[in-house]
C-alpha cells in the first residue's frame, strides 16, 4: 500500500512538472495578440472589436499607410489609441515581412509603473533588472522577463514614458529602443553655465 502511495505521488508530481513546464513554453497573450502567430488580419480583426481607433504606418520612412495600399501589414506598425484602458496611453503593434505580429509595446502612465512591475513579476521569469542605475551603461530602468521564446520588458524611459514591451529574442535588439531617443542624445542639449567650472 505504501509503494503504491508514492507511484500515485510520484505520477501526480510528473503530471504537474509537465504541466509546469509547458506553461512557461506557452508565449505571452497581451491583450490577445500573441508573437509570432497573430496575422496582420487576426491584428485587425482584435483593434477592431475593441473599437479601438488606429493608424498605420511604415516602419523604416513613419509615412502613414493609406487602408488600401497593398504593402499594408508588411513591415509596418500600427499605433493604436485605446481610449476604453484607463492608464495606457498607446499601442504599437509592430509587423513583419510575414505580415505577422513581431513585437507589441505598451505605452503607460508613467504611475502604473509599480502596479504593472508586481503583474509582470507574477506571471513570468525575471531575466534582469536594472531599476536603481547601478548599470552606468544602461540609458534607463528596465526589468527584463522571459516567457518561451519571447522577451518582456518594462520600460522607464524618462519619467514622463514608461512602456512594456513584449518581443521574440532574436529581433529583441531591434525593438529595445524603437521609438526611443537615448540619454545620450539628450547631454549635448544640457544647460551649461560658467560658474558650473567651478564645482
Amino acid at each position: 500500500m505504501k509503494r503504491f502511495s508514492i507511484l500515485i505521488l510520484s505520477v501526480a508530481l510528473t503530471g504537474f512538472f509537465s504541466f509546469a513546464s509547458a506553461k512557461s513554453k506557452e508565449s505571452a497573450k497581451p491583450f490577445g495578440f500573441t508573437i509570432d502567430k497573430t496575422s496582420y488580419e487576426e491584428a485587425l480583426g482584435i483593434v477592431q472589436a475593441r473599437k479601438w481607433r488606429y493608424q498605420e504606418y511604415e516602419k523604416k520612412q513613419f509615412r502613414e499607410i493609406d487602408k488600401k495600399d497593398p504593402l499594408r501589414g508588411k513591415n509596418t506598425f500600427l499605433k493604436v489609441l485605446p481610449g476604453d484602458l484607463e492608464g495606457v496611453r498607446s499601442i504599437f503593434v509592430f509587423l513583419g515581412n510575414e505580415s505577422t505580429l513581431e513585437a507589441l509595446m505598451v505605452v503607460i502612465e508613467p504611475k502604473m509603473f509599480d502596479g504593472v512591475l508586481r503583474v509582470l513579476d507574477s506571471k513570468y521569469s525575471q531575466v534582469e533588472r536594472n531599476l536603481s542605475g547601478e548599470k552606468l551603461d544602461e540609458p534607463y530602468p528596465y526589468v527584463l522577463w522571459e516567457r518561451g521564446t519571447d522577451y518582456i520588458e518594462l520600460q522607464k524611459v524618462s519619467s514622463h514614458r514608461v512602456r512594456v514591451l513584449y518581443v521574440n529574442k532574436a529581433v529583441y535588439a531591434n525593438y529595445r529602443d524603437f521609438l526611443n531617443t537615448n540619454y545620450e542624445r539628450y547631454v549635448g542639449k544640457l544647460e551649461k553655465k560658467d560658474w558650473m567650472n567651478e564645482l
